[in-house]
């Protein structure tokens, strides 16, 4: 049975929005972290009580959001360049509007036009992320 396609969907329910995405790399015992602008068709939401309550109870009182973001792999802009939106991966931080979300899991349902994320809004992170 195929999933049925929703991207169009989708593209309703996401709008375009300016990030920040904040990469490590390890690189001979050091990590390095660097900071990108970025705009995606996403879609930031609280994540619903129900969904936080079958978390792990120590896990139960962070503040947990759900990150759709719909997947571009073929748009063509002025200039002739090919976009493609880009993946985020586990620990990686997206800043919105000075708020700063750490990835905790993936849910990838790119054939059907977009993918889940699971964050955790990341107190830590968004006074070190300000300051560089």
């Amino acid at each position: 049975m195929s999933v049925p396609y929703v991207r169009s969907a989708i593209r309703g329910y996401c709008k375009t929005t300016s990030v920040q995405l904040s990469t490590q790399v390890l690189a001979g015992y050091l990590a390095t972290e660097t900071l990108t602008d970025m705009t995606l068709r996403a879609n930031f939401q609280p994540m619903p009580k129900t969904q936080v309550d079958r978390k792990p109870l120590e896990q139960r009182t962070w503040s947990w959001w759900t990150i759709l973001v719909e997947m571009r792999t073929a748009t063509i802009t002025a200039t002739g360049v090919v976009i493609s939106t880009p993946r985020m991966n586990v620990d990686d931080i997206v800043v919105r509007d000075g708020q700063s979300f750490r990835i905790q899991s993936i849910t990838d349902w790119d054939e059907v036009g977009y993918v889940m994320y699971e964050a955790t809004e990341d107190f830590v992170s968004t006074w070190r992320l300000t300051l560089t």
